[in-house]
C-alpha cells in the first residue's frame, strides 16, 4: 500500500469514528493554576474542557480530516481548596467540566471565575492564615477560612494589605448576611464560642431586614437579658429609619409581640399610609393592611377602598381592558375581600356593581350554590334545555352564598378562596353594605323566568329552520337589561310580554302584515 492510499484509509477511519462518537476529540484535564505551601497549603486549580471541532459534512474529506485533527474550542472552570481535614473529609470531585461546575461558591472547595483574557490567577495567604485573597483580573476575592473551609468572602483591590483587610469578627455580620445557610450556622457557632453574646450582638444589629427568621434563631441562643435588650434595640433602629421598611414590618406582624417596638402599631399605620401614597404594589401593601385589621384598625378598610377604588376607575375608563394594562385579579380583588371583612363602607362598591348588574360572574349555579372557579355559568351549566350555552337563567348568588367566599379555613379543610369568586365577592361586599338595590334583584329574578313559547311554524319547520322566538337564552341578558317599566318588546318577528307577577316571559309570533 503507498503513502497516498495509507492516508486515504486512515481518513476513512477517522471520518467513521467521528461519525460513531462525534465528541471523541471532547476530553478534561486538571491542571494545578497557582500553589502556595503554606501553612495553610492552599492551591487553585484549573480544569479546561476541549470540546470536539465541529466539522462540516458537507466539506471535502481532505477538509474534514484537518478539522478532525484540528483543537476544539477550550472552556475553563477553576476552583480554590485549602488542604485540610476537611478537605481530607469531603468526597472527591467528580472527573467531568460538569462536575467543577458545580461547586459552590463556599465550603472545602471555593467556585472561583474563569481566568479570563488576561489569564493566571495569584493568591496571598493572611499571616494568620484565616483569610486568603485571590487574585481574578485585576481585582481580587477575599475569602474568610473557618475550621478548614471557606465561610464567606468580599471583593478586595490588590496587591492586599492585610492590615487594612477586616478580620473575621470585623466581617461577621456582613458575611453572615451574604453567605448560605450551611456557611451562617458555622459563623453563628463561632461567635458563640468565641465571643459569646457581644459577638452575636453586632451580628444581630448587622442583618438586613428580610432576615428576620435568622434573627429570631440568633436571638433565641443570646444568654443574657441585656444582650437581649441590646439587639431588640438595635433591630427596632431599622424599622425605625426614615424609608420605612414595608417588608421588615411585613415580618414583625408574625413575631412573638414582645419583640416589637413600643410604638409598632402606630409604625404600621404610618407606613401603610406612605404606602397607598407611593401607589406601592398590593402585594407590599397586603400585610401591613392585613396587621392594622388584625389590630382592629378601621385604617385598614380605609386604605383598602381606596386602592379598590382605583381599580374600578380604571375598569370604567377601559372596560375591555384594550388600552390599559391588564389588572392582575389579585390586585383588584385582594383589597376588596379586606374590606369586606372589615365591613368598612365603601362607594367603589356600589359603582362597581352597578357598572355590570348583570354580569355572569354574579350568578350562581342551577342548585344555588358556588360555580367552580375554574369554570364559569356558560360552561358550567350549558345543558341543552331552554338555559343554552349562555347560562342565561341561573339566579343570582344569595347573600349566605356569596358570603361563603370570606369564611376562614375550618378543620374539615380549606373554606372558599374569595380570590377565586370575583362575583360573590362583589356581592358579598354589596350586601354588608346594603347597596343590592330592589330594582337589581328584580332585574335579574326576570332572567329565570319560565318562558311560554310559540309553536314553529310549518313553513320554517318544512324548510329545516328553528324561529328565533324559540330561542329564549338569546333574549334573557335583555330581560335583566331592561327597564323594569319595560314589560313588552320585540325583536324580529317576535313580541314577549313579561309577567312580573306570575313569573313567565309569553313569547308569540308576529304575523306578516
Amino acid at each position: 500500500m503507498n503513502v497516498r492510499s495509507a492516508a486515504v484509509a486512515l481518513a476513512v477511519l477517522a471520518l467513521a469514528a467521528c461519525a460513531d462518537d462525534p465528541t471523541a476529540a471532547g476530553h478534561d484535564a486538571d491542571r494545578v493554576a497557582v500553589e502556595l505551601k503554606g501553612p495553610p497549603h492552599v492551591r487553585v486549580l484549573l480544569r479546561e474542557h476541549e470540546a470536539a471541532p465541529r466539522c462540516d459534512p458537507a466539506k471535502p474529506w481532505h477538509e474534514r480530516v484537518r478539522c478532525m485533527f484540528s483543537s476544539g474550542d477550550v472552556t475553563s472552570c477553576a476552583w480554590l481548596e485549602v488542604d485540610s481535614p476537611a478537605l481530607a473529609a469531603a468526597p472527591p470531585l467528580g472527573p467531568t467540566f460538569k462536575d467543577c461546575g458545580a461547586v459552590r461558591e463556599r465550603g472545602v472547595r471555593s467556585r472561583l471565575p474563569a481566568p479570563g483574557p488576561a489569564g493566571g490567577y495569584r493568591v496571598d495567604v493572611a499571616p494568620e492564615g484565616d483569610r486568603i485573597a485571590v487574585k481574578v483580573g485585576s481585582a481580587a476575592m477575599l475569602f474568610y477560612v473557618l475550621d478548614g473551609a471557606t465561610v464567606g468572602f468580599i471583593s478586595t483591590p490588590w496587591p492586599v494589605s492585610w492590615v487594612a483587610v477586616p478580620t473575621l469578627e470585623a466581617a461577621l455580620p456582613r458575611l453572615y448576611s451574604l453567605t448560605d445557610a450551611s456557611s451562617a450556622r458555622t459563623l453563628a457557632s463561632w461567635a458563640i464560642r468565641t465571643g459569646g453574646d457581644p459577638l452575636l450582638v453586632s451580628v444581630l444589629a448587622g442583618l438586613d431586614g428580610n432576615m428576620l427568621d435568622d434573627w429570631q434563631s440568633l436571638y433565641a441562643q443570646l444568654s443574657s437579658d441585656d444582650a437581649r435588650r441590646q439587639a431588640r434595640e438595635a433591630l427596632w433602629k431599622k424599622v425605625q429609619e426614615p424609608d420605612p421598611n414595608y417588608e421588615l414590618l411585613s415580618a414583625f406582624i408574625d413575631v412573638d409581640p414582645a419583640l416589637h417596638p413600643p410604638d409598632f402599631h402606630a409604625m404600621l399605620r404610618r407606613a401603610a399610609l406612605e404606602a397607598v401614597a407611593e401607589d406601592t404594589q398590593w402585594a407590599t401593601l397586603e400585610p401591613l393592611l392585613e396587621g392594622l385589621a388584625a389590630r382592629d384598625d378601621p385604617l385598614a378598610g380605609t386604605l383598602a377602598c381606596r386602592v379598590y377604588g382605583y381599580f374600578v376607575v380604571l375598569s370604567l375608563a377601559d372596560p375591555d381592558g384594550s388600552s390599559s394594562p391588564q389588572i392582575e385579579p389579585t390586585f383588584r380583588d385582594g383589597p376588596l375581600a379586606l374590606l369586606t371583612r372589615t365591613r368598612t363602607a365603601c362607594p367603589w362598591v356600589k359603582v362597581a356593581l352597578e357598572a355590570d348588574p348583570c354580569a355572569r360572574s354574579l350568578r350562581c349555579g342551577p342548585d344555588g350554590g358556588l360555580v367552580e372557579p375554574d369554570t364559569g355559568p356558560a360552561e358550567a351549566f350549558s345543558s341543552g334545555d331552554d338555559d343554552g350555552e349562555g347560562g342565561g337563567s341561573l339566579p343570582l348568588c344569595t347573600r349566605a352564598v356569596a358570603e361563603g367566599v370570606l369564611a376562614p379555613p375550618t378543620d374539615a379543610g380549606l373554606g372558599p378562596e374569595a380570590l377565586d369568586y370575583p362575583g360573590p365577592l362583589l356581592l358579598a361586599a354589596a350586601y354588608r353594605q346594603g347597596v343590592v338595590s330592589a330594582e337589581l334583584l328584580q332585574r335579574n329574578a326576570r332572567r329565570t323566568y319560565r318562558f311560554e313559547l310559540p309553536d314553529q311554524t310549518p313553513a320554517r319547520e318544512e324548510r329545516g329552520q328553528e324561529s328565533p322566538c324559540s330561542r329564549p337564552d338569546e333574549v334573557r341578558d335583555a330581560l335583566c337589561r331592561l327597564p323594569l317599566s319595560t314589560t313588552t318588546f320585540e325583536w324580529y318577528a317576535c313580541r314577549a310580554h313579561i309577567d312580573d307577577k306570575a313569573k313567565v316571559v309569553r313569547v308569540e309570533a308576529l304575523k306578516s302584515q
